[in-house]
């Protein structure tokens, strides 16, 4: 029988020590030959999922390259650049002297789930992000973001010490693109409007403001919001169900509508003509698919040949298409078949309609921001 030996925990730090060491001399001793291959490969082009997936002697080197390249634009600064935006477009948002039934529809909806308020609490809370709280928003990159989910861009993590923070993901093909430059402004600045959506959510919510139901919080570490760090649902049906998300989601819809006449107190027939006014209009197409709206119901021509069958259709806004309509139009549509097996594609609008008016605080804008909401599922 051979013969045992008994490793202590010291022997193995003292064992780890020496491999780390041995690791370190052979990556020095290589570090001009990962110098070449970095030039070489990555010098104008930035390396997404080599950064973070590819394991070898050069990862380390290429990771410090690639963080200073990124660095080396001033990303932070290049975000906070397109936070003055975001900030009026809540400002306008929430602006109780031009819309003062606002403040009416905040109390009644915060009171229908669970926590009763009053004009006076709202309004100081109003005044409070104005004056105080939006001054304090700041940025940050996460440089493993990417790591656990490529697609993710932005998200926040206000449950955790990060009540103020908006967490940038560089890796992926948005944010930074070909010989490391920034991406689409139009990205940047949607999308850190959504991030700051959130964020004021759950300022509103720490001080017993509920503008939408909330769902029961989960312990998910670096992000609150986002299905797709730590992820918080449990799959992508729940992400796309989440009172969180379709919070923000709304808040795209009716921007876009309000510019054919829908306000706040508005009522399900102009709710309807407002919907079908940016349809006419190509401000909102289903793939660019035709289509009627019966009893208050949108039916896509299933001759389109552009349909899904999970009820995923594609929303165009501006010609591009717009995951977030996407995925609120998801909740609310309903897929059948004909005779011939053909999709018969039905949106619901007075089920939408239903939820916005009861269940969810959202602000028509007097004057149209030129910003919008993230075309990407982000956090």
């Amino acid at each position: 029988m051979g013969q045992k030996f008994i490793i202590t925990e010291q022997d193995r730090k003292y064992i780890r020590s020496l491999y780390s060491d041995l690791l370190k001399e052979v990556d020095d001793g290589l570090s001009d030959r990962c110098e070449e291959w970095i030039n070489k490969n990555f010098s104008n082009k930035i390396p997404y999922k080599e950064s973070y997936k590819k394991i070898g002697i050069c990862t380390r080197q290429l990771q410090e390259y690639v963080m200073s390249r990124i660095n080396a634009l001033k990303p932070i600064e290049h975000a906070q650049s397109f936070l003055p935006s975001a900030k009026q477009f809540y400002i306008d948002y929430f602006d109780y002297n031009k819309t003062p039934e606002i403040v009416d529809k905040i109390v009644r909806i915060s009171t229908k789930n669970g926590k009763p308020t009053t004009k006076e609490d709202v309004i100081e809370i109003i005044d409070i992000i104005k004056k105080e709280y939006l001054s304090k928003v700041t940025f940050q990159i996460d440089w493993y973001c990417n790591k656990k989910e490529e697609e993710t861009i932005m998200y926040v993590s206000p449950e955790d010490n990060d009540p103020n923070t908006i967490f940038i993901c560089p890796l992926n093909d948005i944010l930074f693109v070909g010989d490391y430059e920034f991406g689409d402004s139009e990205e940047w600045k949607d999308t850190i409007q959504h991030e700051l959506g959130h964020l004021i959510d759950k300022w509103f919510y720490n001080r017993d403001i509920f503008l939408h139901f909330n769902e029961e919080k989960q312990d998910v570490g670096d992000s609150l919001y986002s299905p797709q760090v730590n992820s918080k649902y449990n799959d992508f049906k729940s992400y796309l169900e989440s009172d969180d998300e379709k919070f923000v989601w709304f808040k795209r819809l009716f921007v876009i509508l309000s510019k054919y006449g829908l306000k706040i107190n508005s009522d399900l027939k102009t709710f309807v003509t407002t919907f079908k006014s940016a349809l006419d209009n190509n401000s909102l197409s289903f793939m660019g698919c035709s289509y009627t709206i019966e009893n208050n119901t949108l039916i896509i021509d299933k001759n389109c040949g552009k349909l899904y069958e999970d009820g995923m259709g594609e929303i165009i806004v501006n010609e591009k298409l717009d995951n977030e309509l996407t995925f609120l139009f998801s909740n609310y549509t309903e897929v059948e078949y004909d005779d011939d097996n053909k999709v018969i594609y039905k949106v619901y609008l007075d089920k939408m309609y239903d939820e916005w008016k009861n269940d969810y605080v959202m602000n028509q804008d007097n004057k149209q921001s030129a910003t919008s909401a993230p075309n990407y599922p982000t956090a």
